[in-house]
């Protein structure tokens, strides 16, 4: 069974499946850091991982694996991806029907 360190050294147990339910990888190393964040927001984040019965850090160090997600990973470019075919024109558009003069204010 994997096993955590808490706030006072210790190790606690945890249940296999409650460490993948939360997305927890305890098989990486981890880099210890210090980050300067303002009291309310520490203890919103105290409060949360009191409720969930977590530890406050992995909320923290989830938070910052989801901003990397979003912000920091590479994605991917439009324009490499291929047209698809969606089958066969179902109705074909009017000279009403272009909204290009519309979006860009009759320029």
């Amino acid at each position: 069974m994997p096993r955590r360190a808490v706030s006072n050294g210790e190790l606690e147990d945890r249940d296999p499946l409650e460490a993948h339910v939360l997305n927890v990888q305890y098989d990486d190393p981890m880099k210890t850091i210090t980050i300067n964040v303002s009291e309310p927001v520490y203890a919103e984040y105290r409060r949360a991982a009191r409720a969930m019965g977590r530890p406050t850090s992995e909320l923290i160090r989830e938070a910052m694996e989801a901003y990397r997600r979003s912000h920091l990973a590479p994605r991917e470019d439009l324009r490499q991806f291929q047209p698809v075919s969606l089958g066969r024109v179902l109705q074909p558009l009017s000279a009403d029907d272009d909204l290009l003069a519309e979006m860009l204010g009759d320029r």
